[in-house]
């Protein structure tokens, strides 16, 4: 609990603060001598309690929280307050009390008992504050989320809170609007019937229904008001609540489509894709029938409301909509937006967008729509198409390997003993000895060298190890010849329950390999830290290094322009077995790279 003592008197606050102490309080205690000195603790500090002596060098305490309630303190939660004063005065004690005061003690009659009663109100007022504030936080974002504009107002009118559409609309922060009224927002012909049934409604404590004209910017637009009387705790009418239907663009719609109801049913019935125009808020003026099919919803359920409610997500439909500003009559092309159906199931669909004009009024947009599921069922097939051939390049890969290591290396391997031997038993020849010693010697450095080459050309064609003892021997083989080739430490842990499917394994190790050498290459790291999980039903493989660290582009596609295609090979080897990469990274913090790898069936698992 925050305290704040306000008095010009030293004597007094050190009696104030030896109660406290005595009465065991334990929160911060801060102190000031004048309004002004309160007023600035105020605006830097929450503070849940503030006990204001009435007599101040720069004004009276009554004066003081009139400041505090209606010009320095507009917090959703203010403190509680206890006026003190000197000696009695029953006047005093009603206007502090009028003015939000909680108590109201004579400096001479403060005991421990009357502080501790304080502190207990205070306390228990706070918490009603924050409940009630919780509350209105609680209607606030229920009133935002709603697809119509919400309003609230006193008896008379004046605004106390607007949700946030209807903000927008107006053009009124929330700030702007509470405590004032915006009657001036109607249009001069319709305000005495709003302020009428206003009237009617007040004395007759009753709703009313209207179509009246709103000021947005420079027009007027017809609305669709439904306004209900609102009710204090006890009873007594507080004021009204209500929303706001844009209908002026239904109208002109409504009269444009009597004119243009033949051609335009004769364009829509025909389309293969689903087609919907809207005005330029975004309410839907029309649909046909693919459209309807495509969302699940009946046209009377479609018409006048938002296109956004049939996009996946507020931030999609944000994204696509900043970018309606730049539309002509020739459209804009979206080739992938997230759409929802009526039964909540969601769909990508191809987007053209165009300007539905009337010289160069803007009357609405035209969306065209064509679902790419079978884009997408094409795109998997290619994947598959994709991993197939990684399959197959892997086998040819095991097979290389075994013909080159069967092969060449034991010849070479065979050679290299018979000039060995050769060089032991050299009677019977006629050559210089020495010379020939010599030329047998190059000779079997250089058959040494070629044996290298070829068994380090296997290692990279087939992981050494991994089909005879596993991926984790194989891990820590490489990672030892790692660790002996660039001298950077690593530290391997792993949990594996079970053998895993080849692929599984080979994707893996060669993610792993690719992710070592980026941090070889680029990091400039002395420690990295490897894990390997398995959970049941995914694999994870994490890899942290302390090296320079980067900045991760939004799209690792972006690292193809600088030639950087580790990654990016890597995130596609990963998207082979249907797995997912996230990494990150920021300059002078190092890099983690995580890799999550579903165990979707059993083929994935080794008998």
């Amino acid at each position: 609990m925050n305290l704040l003592i306000v008095d010009d008197n030293l004597y007094d606050r050190k009696i104030l603060k030896r109660h406290l102490k005595q009465l065991g309080f334990e929160g911060n205690i801060f102190e000031a001598e004048t309004a002004e000195e309160a007023l600035g603790t105020l605006a830097k500090q929450p503070i849940d309690l503030v006990f204001l002596d009435f007599l101040l060098p720069d004004g009276t305490g009554v004066e003081t929280l009139k400041k505090l309630r209606t010009q320095h303190y507009a917090l959703p939660l203010q403190p509680s307050f206890a006026m003190l004063t000197g000696s009695g005065n029953e006047e005093i004690a009603v206007e502090a009390m009028k003015e939000g005061a909680i108590d109201y003690l004579i400096k001479q009659n403060l005991t421990q008992a009357a502080v501790s009663r304080i502190i207990q109100n205070a306390l228990k007022q706070q918490k009603m504050k924050r409940a009630l504030e919780a509350s209105k936080q609680q209607f606030s974002s229920l009133a935002d989320a709603a697809p119509v504009m919400i309003w609230m107002s006193d008896r008379l009118g004046n605004a106390e809170f607007l949700n946030r559409d209807l903000q927008r609309f107006l053009g009124l922060r929330q700030d702007e609007a509470l405590g004032h009224s915006w009657l001036e927002r109607f249009h001069p012909e319709d305000l005495p019937l709003f302020k009428q049934n206003l009237v009617e409604a007040f004395f007759k404590q009753t709703s009313f229904d209207a179509e009246l004209r709103l000021k947005h910017q420079e027009h007027y637009y017809y609305m669709q008001f439904s306004s209900r009387v609102r009710f204090g705790s006890e009873g007594e009418m507080a004021g009204f609540t209500g929303s706001i239907i844009d209908i002026s663009e239904k109208k002109a719609q409504q009269r444009a489509l009597i004119e243009e109801e033949t051609r335009y049913k004769a364009i829509f019935t025909s389309q293969f894709d689903a087609v919907i125009s809207t005005t330029t808020l975004g309410r839907i003026s029309s649909a046909n029938p693919k459209a309807k099919e495509l969302f699940d919803y009946p046209e009377a359920e479609l018409f006048g409301r938002n296109i956004w409610i049939l996009f996946h997500s507020a931030m999609n439909f944000s994204q696509f909509q900043s970018k309606l500003t730049s539309v002509t009559e020739e459209g804009l092309y979206f080739p992938e937006i997230n759409f929802i159906k009526k039964d909540n199931s969601s769909f990508f669909a191809e987007v053209t967008v165009s300007s539905l004009r009337n010289g160069s009024e803007n009357l609405g947009y035209l969306y065209t729509i064509r679902d790419s599921t079978q884009l997408k069922e094409r795109d998997l097939s290619l994947a598959q198409i994709s991993r197939k051939l990684a399959q197959s390049r892997e086998e040819e890969r095991r097979r290389l390997a075994r013909d080159i290591h069967d092969g060449p290396v034991q010849d070479l391997v065979g050679l290299s003993y018979s000039m060995s031997n050769l060089c032991r038993n050299p009677s019977g020849q006629d050559y210089d000895l020495a010379e020939l010693m010599l030329r047998v010697g190059q000779w079997r450095q250089d058959i040494t060298k070629t044996i290298k080459q070829l068994r380090a050309a296997i290692n990279d064609l087939r992981p050494a190890g991994l089909d005879e003892f596993g991926l984790i021997s194989a891990l820590e083989g490489y990672f030892g010849r790692f660790k002996r080739d660039y001298a950077i430490a690593i530290n391997f842990s792993y949990n594996l329950s079970g053998e895993l499917a080849d692929e599984i394994n080979l994707t893996l190790f060669r993610s792993t390999q690719e992710i070592l050498s980026n941090i070889n290459k680029h990091a400039k790291a002395s420690l990295i830290s490897i894990s390997l999980t398995q959970h049941t039903d995914s694999l994870s493989l994490c890899v942290e290094d302390n090296g320079k660290g980067f900045i991760v582009p939004t799209d690792l596609h972006e690292l193809s322009s600088k030639q950087h295609f580790g990654l990016l090979g890597l995130a596609e080897r990963i998207q082979l077995v249907k797995g997912n990469i996230s990494i990150r990274s920021s300059p002078g913090q190092g890099t983690e790279i995580f890799i999550s790898i579903p165990l979707s069936s059993a083929s994935d698992l080794k008998a």
